[in-house]
């Protein structure tokens, strides 16, 4: 189990951290209120660390929400690039009829000028290729959306997100925890006890001493000082068997702690469990998506559509002859 803790904050991963030295964190899980760094792994996190002794090592809290939502944003640049090389197909093949339309008959014509409109053609064609790409990582980046937004729910009064299960986890951590709480309050509570109870005892022992020395003390004060002197010891010695009882108490309530908090974030483990698979089946689905086998084989087939019809269309020799005809052979007649 210390081994799921200790991944559970990045650690036993292959890639090196690379946080200063003095930005790093060991936190102890099971000390004070630290479960809640199983709650901040699954919402917006923050850096937590306790003064108590140190276990885990920690570098930061990262948010879940956030980590898919910029998954998200990192395909939807993907989808705009696929989305712009369509527009910029349509505004160059738009851009290049009007140009072949406004060129000079005299040096634009026959079938050569067929296979330049054949080929501004092409890159209009590819058009849907491009838009088809963008329509398919839309819908990968709209599924994510879909069970991110099932995960993680707004929180109330304020902008951030937190785990559809965040109150209930923390709600059996708090249980589980209070009474280890209680057991060091009350073990705090009798140290404090006798604290001051071995001020007394010390201020007793000197009134004794005094009137013990003091010649003209009656037999009575001394017997009294003596009594007094007594029944501190003794009420110090009852709170020494009380602490004793306490510290058990509490080392057996922090037992008792580990264990339940250990099932419990294993409930959490399950919980994180379920983004992590959300990443890795988006990422597969996106580089699906994207896989340029797909989009290399229609933009082949474009070309070598293109390219076949230039070969069997385009014709230099019947071209030179429509241009005699029409330029060469009118003058011939005019002469």
């Amino acid at each position: 189990m210390a081994k799921k803790l200790t991944a559970c904050f990045g650690l036993g991963s292959d890639h090196q951290s690379t946080s200063p030295p003095n930005q790093q964190r060991q936190v102890d899980f099971f000390e004070e209120e630290n479960y809640e760094l199983a709650l901040r792994r699954q919402d917006e996190g923050k850096e937590v660390f306790s003064s108590s002794f140190m276990v885990f090592n920690l570098f930061s809290l990262s948010s879940g929400y956030v980590i898919v939502t910029d998954l998200m944003q990192q395909m939807e640049d993907h989808r705009e690039m696929f989305h712009m090389q369509a527009k910029m197909n349509t505004r160059s093949a738009n851009t290049w009829k009007r140009a072949l339309d406004e060129q000079s008959k005299i040096t634009s014509y026959g079938t050569t000028k067929n296979a330049l409109y054949r080929f501004v053609e092409s890159t209009e064609s590819a058009v849907p290729v491009w838009e088809n790409a963008s329509t398919q990582v839309q819908k990968v980046i709209r599924e994510c959306a879909e069970k991110r937004d099932k995960i993680y729910q707004r929180k109330k009064h304020t902008h951030g997100f937190e785990h559809r299960e965040t109150k209930r986890i923390r709600t059996l951590f708090k249980n589980a925890r209070e009474p280890v709480d209680n057991a060091n309050a009350n073990l705090q509570k009798l140290l404090r006890q006798r604290f001051d109870a071995n001020h007394t005892l010390v201020d007793a022992q000197q009134k004794y001493d005094e009137i013990k020395s003091n010649c003209s003390a009656t037999e009575l004060k001394k017997q009294e000082a003596k009594f007094n002197l007594a029944r501190k010891q003794s009420k110090i010695n009852a709170l020494d068997e009380q602490i004793k009882e306490a510290e058990e108490d509490l080392t057996e309530a922090k037992l008792r702690y580990r264990e339940e908090a250990t099932k419990i974030f294993e409930e959490c483990d399950q919980l994180e469990k379920e983004r992590l698979d959300l990443i890795q089946q988006t990422l597969l689905k996106f580089l699906d998506a994207i896989h340029p086998s797909e989009y290399f084989h229609q933009l082949s087939e474009i070309s070598d559509q293109v390219k076949y019809d230039i070969q069997t269309r385009q014709n230099t020799e019947k071209d030179l002859q429509k241009w005699q005809r029409e330029y060469v052979g009118s003058r011939s007649e005019s002469v």
